[in-house]
């Protein structure tokens, strides 16, 4: 990962180089490979780098080529099919980054080159001519991007702990979120965040800031259609297979050495089998977190993978008397309160792979729920088919119906989910008398 920020004043005053200065240090531990600075009377930019693509000084941001500036967060994993195109009409290049083609894409594609990115970026463009402010977010939000409007001044940054750094911004708790934190749990439900004037910026989005309010433009959206007719539902098992495939081998792309997270559930252990192909010779160096106490254990699983990929293993684990530091070390970096106990994982496998000098790694996010990895996922399932039974009573839907209750005969735990979340909403105790 690598920090961005910024700041603009709007009564046309020169930025205080302090401000940036204590932004940098904000996010020092997201860039410990570089920084730098871009300033133009009353904005300032700045940029903490780590290095993964291209680990040369001449890809260090932020980047200037002919009038636009850039200042990235991410990965542009199709960077190399990109740049191909590019140069067939007339970029001339002179890094192998994936930030340089970020710049030339806005150059000649305009904002039609965020349609184009497969990958996962926060990023802000300024014109030096137009004096024009362009931020943008990846389609899924997978990086983080926040912004304030703020007396005379706009701050954006990587986190929010960098604009909280700056002594004339005075922050207050947002009252509201913190209340439907309390009574739901919930979080990320929206753009707002536990700090009143800061906004999480919406994913998808291109924004176009002014001096009162950004211009927020929507550059892709989930289109159902699209997805019916471009993929083979006829055979899912290889289609599902083949994406995830092409998936994991373009977020192969490094420049520096590449692990993985292997917790030895669905996800984890895909990727690192399909990875370990992938790689052929070179072996996967894998992290786990396992805790002592049987019922939470799944180290096992993860010995399994280990072996049959024959990958570099590595296992931490945590003693009682560390989990609340861990605790707090999570709510700093996520800036948060802890609504679960695997930050706390998260956090230790990352400190393992820190120690390991390792700074890429590939991490299954999202398979439970494409898949039903979760017994609670059995009773969605349950109560879509019961559905369509009632407007389509075909052998394939009772199939459908027979072979998920088979499955789940064989779990206690997702008995105990679908006895209490299906059977006793379809099939009530108490029938409603049928005499009139």
């Amino acid at each position: 990962m690598c920090g961005i920020a910024g700041i603009i004043d709007f009564n046309n005053q020169p930025i205080d180089q302090r401000h940036l200065e204590n932004m940098h240090q904000a996010l020092l531990h997201r860039g410990p490979d570089g920084y730098g600075v871009f300033t133009d009377n009353n904005v300032g930019i700045i940029h903490r780098r780590l290095k993964i693509i291209d680990i040369s000084d001449q890809a260090n941001q932020p980047m200037v080529v002919n009038q636009w500036v850039l200042s990235f967060n991410g990965e542009i994993y199709n960077y190399k099919e990109l740049r191909i195109e590019l140069e067939k009409k007339g970029a001339v290049f002179k890094t192998q980054s994936d930030t340089e083609v970020i710049l030339w894409s806005y150059i000649i594609w305009g904002e039609a080159c965020f349609e184009k990115f497969n990958g996962m970026w926060a990023l802000v463009l300024y014109n030096t001519n137009t004096k024009e402010i362009i931020l943008s977010r990846d389609r899924f939000g997978k990086k983080p991007l926040y912004y304030c409007y703020y007396k005379s001044y706009f701050i954006f940054a990587s986190e929010i702990k960098a604009i909280l750094s700056l002594d004339f911004y005075t922050p207050e708790s947002n009252r509201q979120y913190w209340q439907n934190f309390i009574i739901s749990g919930g979080i990320d439900q929206n753009d707002y965040t536990f700090f009143k004037d800061i906004l999480s910026f919406p994913k998808a989005t291109l924004g176009k800031v002014a001096s009162d309010k950004i211009a927020f433009s929507s550059y892709w959206k989930l289109d159902f259609e699209h997805i019916l007719s471009h993929y083979d539902y006829n055979n899912p098992e290889e289609e599902f297979t083949r994406l995830l495939t092409e998936a994991i081998n373009i977020r192969l792309r490094s420049d520096v050495p590449l692990g993985s997270c292997l917790s030895g559930g669905l996800d984890s252990s895909s990727i690192v089998c399909i990875a370990s192909k992938l790689l052929k010779e070179n072996r996967l160096c894998n992290f786990t977190s396992f805790y002592d106490d049987a019922q939470y254990n799944e180290k096992h699983y993860a010995e399994y993978i280990n072996h049959h990929t024959s990958s570099q293993a590595n296992y931490v684990t945590l003693k009682e008397e560390d989990i609340f530091a861990f605790i707090e070390k999570g709510v700093y970096h996520t800036e948060r309160p802890c609504n679960g106990p695997t930050l706390v994982s998260q956090l230790n496998v990352m400190r393992a792979a820190h120690e390991k000098n390792m700074k890429v790694l590939l991490d299954g996010q999202g398979v439970d729920e494409y898949l039903a990895g979760y017994h609670t996922f059995y009773t969605s399932y349950l109560q879509s088919c019961l559905q369509n039974l009632k407007h389509d009573f075909s052998f394939k839907n009772i199939a459908y119906i027979a072979k998920a209750f088979f499955d789940i005969a064989k779990n206690p735990t997702a008995r105990s989910f679908v006895k209490k979340d299906v059977l006793g909403r379809y099939f009530p105790k108490k029938r409603p008398s049928l005499a009139h």
